[in-house]
């Protein structure tokens, strides 16, 4: 034990302590209080991901063949947005505009092997792939050490935006190009979703995971001259986002 300390080393020894309590004591979270207590950011962001849908292969008996098209699986999405954050306390709303691009899973097809490709090197041999430009009102909520990690929620209404070009049809084409053209055509013209997200809010850097379920279907059914096919795929994403913002 340590018996000959001079009451002045013993005060010396818990000095740093008491600096650390004081420290504690007379930070803004020790007294429940938040800061930056009001601000407002704008800021872009750009995210790379999969295109997930519940369900199954579906059966498509069309004219020129029979295809096995995924109602379900495994795609691809990337995403891109600008967006302003007004903060007040622990809350903060969040308005953004977003364009997004939504890859299906490959399709199988008879006599054609499975018609797998590669998710991100360009569009897949047959798939159906939607552009879209959507609106979102986002609510959201800090939370953790010094607020620095962050949750939203809020509905999102997309639009699509143009198509890949497949030329139309000619009947000595075969039928795998009928079909490229049907499912280019097919996703709908509007789908609202539903956003939610965690993320880690930085000085001007943010990463977030996003999900967007979709709430009605991106495709309702393809057309094959001039008769519909029953085809639903309610696909939703899942993105993990990159972002840079500034205080107004």
């Amino acid at each position: 034990m340590e018996t000959n300390l001079t009451p002045a080393t013993r005060r010396t020894r818990f000095f740093p302590l008491g600096l650390l309590c004081a420290a504690l004591f007379s930070s803004p979270l020790a007294h429940g209080q938040e800061a930056p207590q009001r601000a407002t950011f704008i800021g872009l962001s750009a995210g790379l991901g999969s295109s997930l849908a519940p369900g199954a292969m579906q059966q498509l008996d069309m004219s020129q063949g029979s295809y096995l098209a995924p109602t379900g699986g495994l795609g691809g999405a990337v995403s891109a947005a600008l967006l302003t954050r007004v903060q007040r306390g622990r809350w903060f709303a969040q308005p953004e505009l977003r364009y997004q691009e939504v890859f299906s899973a490959p399709f199988e097809y008879p006599g054609g092997g499975g018609g797998y490709g590669s998710l991100f090197s360009g569009r897949p041999k047959i798939s159906f792939h939607a552009r879209q430009f959507a609106g979102s009102a986002l609510g959201g909520y800090y939370f953790g050490p010094q607020q620095q990690y962050y949750a939203l929620f809020g509905p999102a209404v997309a639009f699509r935006h143009g198509n890949d070009a497949v030329p139309a049809p000619n009947p000595t084409d075969g039928a795998n190009s009928s079909y490229a053209y049907v499912m280019d055509q097919a996703p709908e013209k509007t789908q609202w979703q539903l956003h939610g997200g965690v993320g880690r809010w930085g000085k001007h850097f943010d990463v977030e995971l996003r999900y967007a379920y979709g709430l009605t279907p991106l495709v309702r059914q393809v057309e094959f001259n001039n008769q519909a096919y029953d085809y639903k795929v309610r696909a939703s994403t899942l993105t993990l986002t990159l972002g840079y913002h500034l205080p107004l």
